[in-house]
């Protein structure tokens, strides 16, 4: 996932051609993320991967850590939501499960959450049809978690189901916010997010040096990719 951004003009009907390339670009790239994950938390503590994730990012994003910077007491709550806990959740939730698929539907349902967060929190009209979408989206992952496969899988979609949440809300409390460059919040991100998750790696997962020093290649270029193709590229 990317950092939350500002809702899209109103006034546009449709997407061009490269607007929609764009999608589509942004779409894959997420695919791609989501079964890089499961890769790297396979070997890799989940809390390590997100701050070497993020260590990644900023190593990027540094130039744009410019100011002026919005009020701390207003971004850092948002930032620890889309940062270090939305992510550090994710990828816990990775490291448990088995099967890729539930979760990662789990995982869309920050969309039908930021739905309901904008209604509630910002008094965004919720049409009927709306609300019928967010109920029948809710049941899917429900019904999917029942199958065998993914009722063994349930601890790790439900921490996704909190990222979702989370990163939800994250979304709609942006909106109340000045507008800041998304490359720019993706960087503020990166700041917070990187040094939370590795001192946390370090204090609360085991032998996190040996396992990094042990992981192939293959794990290793999950974390580039995740940080530079998703957290930056993505953006």
């Amino acid at each position: 996932m990317t950092s939350p951004a500002p809702a899209a003009n109103s006034d546009r009907s449709s997407f061009s051609l490269a607007e929609w390339g764009a999608i589509g670009a942004i779409l894959l790239v997420w695919g791609i993320n989501n079964a890089a994950a499961k890769v790297a938390t396979d070997t890799l503590p989940p809390l390590l991967v997100g701050g070497l994730r993020f260590g990644v990012a900023l190593i990027v994003l540094a130039p744009f850590l410019k100011p002026p910077f919005p009020p701390w007491k207003q971004i850092l709550p948002i930032i620890l939501l889309v940062g270090p806990l939305h992510f550090g959740l994710i990828y816990w939730g990775f490291s448990l499960i088995e099967n890729l698929s539930p979760m990662v539907v789990a995982l869309q349902l920050w969309i039908p959450m930021t739905a309901f967060f904008a209604w509630r929190m910002l008094g965004e009209r919720m049409a009927p049809a709306a609300l019928a979408g967010m109920v029948v989206a809710f049941v899917g992952v429900a019904w999917m978690s029942l199958d065998p496969h993914g009722a063994a899988d349930l601890p790790g979609i439900a921490l996704g189901l909190v990222a979702s949440g989370l990163w939800a809300l994250g979304t709609v409390l942006v909106r109340r916010m000045p507008g800041v460059p998304p490359l720019k919040m993706q960087a503020l991100t990166s700041l917070v997010a990187a040094p939370v998750l590795l001192a946390a790696s370090f204090a609360f997962e085991g032998d996190v040096v040996g396992k990094a020093m042990a992981a192939s290649w293959v794990v290793w270029t999950t974390i580039v990719w995740a940080g530079l193709a998703s957290t930056v590229g993505a953006t």
